[in-house]
């Protein structure tokens, strides 16, 4: 198969054959060994290929194959395939990791979140984890300025899943981090949604703060793109497997869609010990007290058992499963309704 990859690939770029056929081929050919270079990993067997209609495909397999299709999946880059050591040169020496942390907010969190975050949570557990932790970043920008998550997969060398919805952003995802599950879609939308529809709007600018539309309300009157929706609860299973469902730290940034994401995660089957929503932006200031997507991501996190804490981040909250190896020290009180 790979013999006539390699012939078909040669022969269109030879002739520089810019056919609608000839470019159709290309990208299945570069979707299908890409899929299964990394079948292993995943538990995606070779239907995916064999079976491109779906047919006698397995439920898993069908899942992959729409995250390939519709949510721009791209896996990580195998470790061993990657040159620089964990931790990067630009981390300094563990624990303290002056070096990551002296970066600016161009390759690291806008406010030292991630910082912060480490300190308190995940620095006495990082070094005796049997196995590296794992992480999802919803609103993922570029994948590096104002990440909450780069600091983890760099220095800490954890494993996990990128998401961001408008399509320019994405490139630079797919760009700066190699080591990381990456989808561009928005996770918001309902199974029934996303049969109806497929695709919602989103903001066409390559900015930090765009989003959906009616939601991320700085753009709602600038040109919008139709971005594919779908359920986040699948995705999260799928992805995670290997980790036992299981997700150390979830930073949710999605400009008010944060409701929308956390309805559409099943928290019976998925475990997140530590989650960081953003709870203020230009539309839903810390002095509104009528604020009302802040108080139903309050109300559904509480009401999901989780310890909330406030003011201890610029921006957002954090969320602490009782059930959570990581717990903030006790002289942190959980806040109440």
């Amino acid at each position: 198969m790979e013999d006539a990859h390699q012939r078909l690939v040669g022969a269109c770029l030879l002739r520089r054959e810019r056919s609608g056929v000839c470019i159709l081929l290309l990208l299945v050919v570069v979707q299908f060994t890409l899929l299964l270079s990394y079948s292993s990993s995943l538990s995606v067997s070779c239907n995916l290929v064999a079976n491109s209609n779906g047919v006698g495909m397995s439920e898993l397999d069908q899942r992959m194959l729409k995250y390939f299709r519709s949510y721009h999946y791209v896996p990580p880059v195998r470790k061993d395939g990657i040159v620089a050591p964990i931790p990067g040169k630009e981390c300094g020496a563990a624990p303290a990791f002056a070096g990551f942390f002296g970066l600016d907010h161009r390759q690291r969190s806008a406010n030292n979140e991630d910082k912060w975050i480490y300190q308190n949570l995940f620095l006495e557990n990082s070094t005796s984890m049997v196995t590296p932790g794992t992480f999802v970043e919803i609103g993922a920008f570029n994948g590096m300025q104002e990440s909450n998550s780069r600091f983890m997969e760099v220095c800490l060398g954890w494993e996990g899943l990128l998401v961001e919805g408008q399509p320019t952003n994405y490139q630079g995802v797919l760009r700066n981090r190699p080591l990381a599950h990456k989808m561009s879609f928005a996770p918001s939308c309902d199974t029934q949604y996303e049969m109806r529809n497929r695709t919602i709007p989103f903001s066409n600018y390559p900015m930090t703060n765009s989003g959906l539309k009616g939601h991320a309300k700085t753009y709602d009157t600038k040109p919008m793109v139709d971005v594919p929706c779908g359920p986040f609860g699948p995705v999260l299973e799928d992805i995670f497997a290997f980790a036992g469902k299981q997700i150390n730290f979830f930073s949710l940034d999605v400009e008010g869609s944060e409701m929308l994401v956390l309805g559409n995660i099943d928290f019976s089957t998925i475990k997140i010990c530590v989650f960081m929503i953003e709870i203020e932006n230009q539309h839903c200031k810390r002095s509104d007290s009528n604020c009302e997507v802040r108080q139903q991501v309050r109300e559904k996190m509480v009401s999901e058992g989780y310890m909330m804490y406030q003011g201890l981040v610029p921006k957002s909250d954090i969320y602490v499963h009782p059930e959570s190896p990581f717990q903030l020290p006790t002289t942190y009180q959980a806040a109440h309704l």
